[in-house]
Parts: C-alpha cells; structure tokens; sequence
C-alpha cells in the first residue's frame, strides 16, 4: 500500500486519512556534516522525512529505488526486492519467506 505523508497524516491511494502514530523501532546517527551526505539527506527529507515499511506499506522513493534493482537483472520475472535494516534482519526475513 502507498501512503503520502502530510504533517502527522498519511493517505492511501484511495485518499483515506490516517494518524501516523508508529513510532521508528531504530535510531541512527548518519553522515559526520560531509557536505555531499548533507545534501542528499536534505533533498530526501524535502520529500520524505520518514516512514515505516511495516504492514505491506511503502513509498514512491522505496518502490522507484526497488523498480530500479529489478531493472538491473535479467531474470526479472523471478525478482524480487525487500529492504531491510541490517544483515542479521535480512537474512532472518528471507528464511522466513
């Protein structure tokens, strides 16, 4: 589900509101002021400060960046993408799959 984030609201594709109450599980300190991290970090933030990926929810960003990788690939048909935090959560979630 793609949701557009507006203050501390997100609509679904169908326009529905909703309260963003969730709050993010991790924190993460990023870039030590390298003015090329900075600006990247501010033009993301322009367009989406934050949002989780739980629940079968994402993004524009996530979805064109996952469109992205498959394009990559030649066996596109059995391609598939998921974003995770760190080694240990990714190779978790794909035994799980």
């Amino acid at each position: 589900m793609q949701l557009i984030l507006q203050g501390a609201y997100v609509y679904d594709i169908n326009g529905k509101k909703y309260i963003d109450a969730l709050a993010g599980l991790w924190c993460t300190a990023l870039g030590g002021s390298e003015p090329r991290l900075v600006k990247a970090a501010t033009e993301q933030l322009n367009k989406l400060p934050f949002y989780h990926s739980f629940w079968n929810r994402t993004t524009k960003p996530s979805l064109d960046l996952a469109n992205d990788v498959l394009n990559m690939f030649t066996a596109r048909e059995m391609g598939k993408v998921f974003f995770a935090n760190s080694g240990s959560e990714a190779n978790d979630s794909q035994v799980q799959v």
